[in-house]
């Protein structure tokens, strides 16, 4: 695992790629104006970042994202894209009317007040935000998205009703005239009594995901499973090095091959430069 060089004394964490960049979601440093600061830190709001993708996976010139991306007055990210780049799936946190926030809800993986909008790209490479629609704020959280390989299963967070505790994974699938349908349960398998965070869906189709629910190493572990849908196999704990003491999520593969595996990891484990940081690996197999 390399720590990567962008990374600061804040958070810094949940990359995508998209060709030679990546978007990841973070803390800016110091004051930038129209951010805003939130209470109990200090720090400001989360942003969307873009940094240039090295060959080797290495991240280089972070600079904060578009306006049209970072627009709202809370937290923006984590993203991640379709197959083109012109359609985007960003979360957002909403604050309530009074602004009011509490020192859990502020943790950077909360999954309180989470809503998701979907952003497609203008013809002057600006973005229009729409909420999606199975957003309801006061009633759930819902965020965290990734697609499936073929484009047409959304899987995301909530913590709507009929779940299994805490926040679950949840899927809707395209419909003929491109809206998203109904959410369906990810199931019991996969979503346990915790917390279901950060999932990704690999270049084979494998899912991985954080959770707090299942026997793991401390605090949120990643997980892989097989499948999709409601059909999935067990999940199997990652371990170390991918997995710590600490919190270990948005695992992301760019590479899966017969050669070897590559990709990034964020987690807030001892020996990094301070807070969540984004680490880069590759693995290459016997």
């Amino acid at each position: 695992l390399r720590n990567e060089r962008i990374n600061t004394s804040l958070s810094e964490f949940a990359v995508f790629p998209m060709g030679d960049e990546v978007y990841y979601t973070g803390e800016p440093d110091g004051y930038m104006r129209g951010v805003g600061t939130y209470g109990w830190t200090g720090n400001s709001f989360l942003r969307v970042y873009s940094a240039d993708r090295g060959a080797d996976n290495t991240l280089a010139n972070p600079v904060i994202a578009t306006e049209s991306i970072n627009g709202d007055k809370f937290h923006v990210g984590p993203l991640t894209a379709d197959a083109s780049g012109n359609t985007l799936f960003v979360t957002r946190t909403y604050a309530g009317n009074d602004g009011e926030r509490t020192r859990e809800e502020q943790r950077k993986y909360h999954t309180h007040r989470l809503e998701l909008y979907i952003y497609v790209k203008n013809n002057d490479g600006t973005w229009s935000a729409t909420p999606f629609t199975h957003n309801d704020v006061q009633g759930y959280s819902l965020g965290h998205a990734t697609l499936s390989q073929d484009g047409n299963t959304l899987y995301y967070i909530s913590d709507m009703p009929g779940g299994y505790g805490g926040t679950d994974i949840w899927y809707s699938e395209k419909q003929e005239d491109g809206s998203w349908g109904n959410p369906v349960n990810a199931g019991e398998t996969i979503n346990s009594g915790g917390n279901e965070r950060f999932p990704n869906i690999g270049p084979d189709g494998t899912l991985y995901y954080s959770s707090d629910g299942f026997a793991g190493m401390g605090g949120l572990d990643v997980f892989q499973a097989a499948g999709s849908k409601r059909q999935w196999t067990e999940p199997v704990n990652l371990k170390y090095p991918v997995n710590s003491s600490g919190d270990d999520f948005a695992y992301l593969l760019t590479f899966d091959e017969e050669a070897g595996i590559a990709g990034y990891l964020s987690s807030n484990r001892k020996g990094g430069r301070g807070s969540d940081d984004i680490y880069s690996f590759t693995y290459e197999k016997p």
